[in-house]
């Protein structure tokens, strides 16, 4: 399991899920048990399960970053060896809290990151795209933590200011032919705007080489199927990319220890973006075919 070291005591928390009997190491006030070399999403062949109480997980991949959970949507959170860390996507789904009348009213995001983050400075936060599913939980991110730095494509720039619908525009962009580069402390994150049109133009690629760790929201996900609408949605979604972006994921996947996150389900490897090529392979063969 991954226990929380908390006030004496050796049973862990209800938000823990037994993993291996191996003995646990420490890393940064947490106790880690793994099953294998890999992060646990990716050496799971499914999700793991959620508990009611509090509702989500917090798993740890290597370098200090770790994947905030509801078993739906992932967040992911970087912890920098400098004081400061970094959140990629701020999600709605089972972290919503809802009033009487079932409008939202907050989320369990900013208890779960402020428990995480244990003193540190959240200093950027990262919208993978501008669709509310993955950034609705934005603003209260924002109101609490005030990253110095919200950072997107400048498509998703557009896309908010033109229809806001609660979401909080970023400060600094990324576009297609300019590429950013973030430092914090032993971490580098490389931030490329992809040109491909698939799901939604000016998707962000988050990249940290050295941890081989690789974000993209939604181009293929890892334990699922793309189902509405192929997960070709709006913004000048192509379905004719959806080849170019799947490989653009996997150039940047070559390590055999490297990690993907699509924002949902689960982590995965290399293999899990090989058979989404292979499913839109066959999609688009029996397209032309019929």
């Amino acid at each position: 399991y991954q226990r929380r070291v908390h006030g004496g005591g050796n049973a862990p928390p209800p938000n823990c899920f037994p993993l291996a009997s191996t003995p646990c190491k420490p890393y940064d006030g947490w106790d880690l048990c793994q099953k294998s070399q890999l992060p646990i999403h990716a050496a799971s062949k499914y999700p793991l399960p959620i508990p009611s109480d509090p509702g989500y997980r917090l798993d740890y991949v290597r370098d200090g970053i770790w994947l905030l959970t509801d078993g739906l949507y992932i967040s992911v959170l970087v912890m920098g060896d400098n004081n400061e860390a970094l959140m990629i996507d701020a999600v709605e789904n089972n972290f919503v809290i809802r009033g009487p009348n079932g409008q939202p009213t907050g989320s369990k995001l900013v208890e779960a990151v402020k428990g995480a983050l244990g003193g540190r400075k959240l200093k950027y936060l990262i919208y993978g795209h501008s669709h509310s599913d993955h950034i609705g939980a934005a603003q209260y991110i924002i109101n609490e933590f005030k990253p110095d730095e919200v950072w997107a494509s400048d498509v998703v720039e557009r896309v908010i200011k033109l229809r806001p619908n609660g979401r909080v525009a970023p400060t600094h962009t990324v576009s297609i032919n300019y590429n950013r580069t973030i430092v914090m402390g032993n971490q580098t994150v490389s931030l490329n705007a992809s040109a491909f049109r698939y799901h939604q133009s000016g998707n962000l690629l988050v990249y940290f080489p050295k941890s081989r760790f690789l974000f993209q929201a939604d181009t293929a996900t890892p334990g699922w199927t793309p189902v509405n609408q192929l997960l070709t949605v709006n913004e000048g979604s192509k379905l004719g990319d959806v080849i170019p972006a799947i490989d653009e994921l996997m150039g940047l996947m070559r390590a055999p220890d490297a990690i993907y996150v699509s924002g949902h389900m689960k982590s995965g490897r290399l293999e899990d973006l090989q058979i989404h090529r292979n499913y839109w392979t066959d999609v688009l063969e029996a397209v032309k075919k019929y």
